[in-house]
């Protein structure tokens, strides 16, 4: 059996991205202290540096991370994981406050279900 190097946390954040100079949207399906995976269609390919915007209890975070892998389902991209590029105080502080409190998506997407069909 297969064992991660930190808890996955299951949750539900919406997520904004910018990549070739647009705005992509996607949804963290789960979260770790080193990284999370987010649902999303735009594909990315693997060691692309990003920031990840989020607004997390009325607070904005800007987080700095690396494509480490991706989701494909039906050969169409489906979503990614990603990994911090560094440890930053912010994101620890999300992860702690994700363990102790669920968290609902806020800004939902026009078409949630075209993700990963």
């Amino acid at each position: 059996m297969e064992r991660r190097s930190s808890e996955r946390i299951p949750t539900n954040l919406y997520v904004r991205f910018f990549y070739n100079k647009t705005v992509h949207t996607g949804i963290v399906t789960n979260l770790s202290s080193n990284g999370m995976c987010i649902e999303t269609r735009m594909h990315i390919p693997l060691e692309s540096r990003l920031e990840i915007y989020m607004l997390v209890k009325e607070a904005h975070l800007k987080i700095s991370v690396k494509v480490s892998w991706q989701i494909r389902k039906n050969d169409r991209c489906c979503g990614m994981g990603i990994q911090l590029n560094q440890q930053q105080q912010h994101y620890k502080s999300l992860v702690e406050s994700v363990r102790s409190t669920f968290f609902i998506l806020r800004y939902p997407l026009s078409d949630i279900s075209l993700l990963c069909k």
